[in-house]
């Protein structure tokens, strides 16, 4: 789903241009920006995971994802979309960090290879 809600907006660019008076290509930043933040989060949570446990991490991603697409949704300037749309990636990136490990502590053996696929 990380990757959905980068290019969930795609279809809207011509719609935020227009709010925002910028070019749709600069509207497309929007999603490049995303997806970078996308690349180098995880290397933030993973550690983090192990240090505090996955359930926290979860927790704290999910609701301040939630806090941020509140503020994506409100922005009145194509800056504060833009730093809320980063904030999202970063904080819905623990999935691509830690959803594997989750799965793993999860099934047994014997299980893993086919809810791997399934969270794959």
């Amino acid at each position: 789903m990380t990757t959905f809600t980068a290019a969930g907006i795609i279809p809207a660019f011509g719609l935020i241009a227009e709010d925002f008076e910028v070019s749709i290509q600069k509207a497309s930043y929007l999603s490049s920006a995303q997806i970078v933040v996308l690349g180098f989060a995880p290397l933030v949570w993973k550690p983090l995971s192990y240090r505090f446990g996955r359930r926290p991490i979860w927790l704290l991603s999910t609701l301040l994802s939630g806090v941020c697409n509140v503020g994506c949704a409100v922005s009145q300037s194509y800056g504060a979309m833009m730093a809320c749309r980063c904030l999202v990636a970063f904080f819905i990136s623990p999935a691509i960090a830690i959803g594997s490990g989750v799965v793993v502590e999860l099934f047994f053996k014997s299980e893993r290879g086919r809810y791997m696929g399934i969270w794959t």
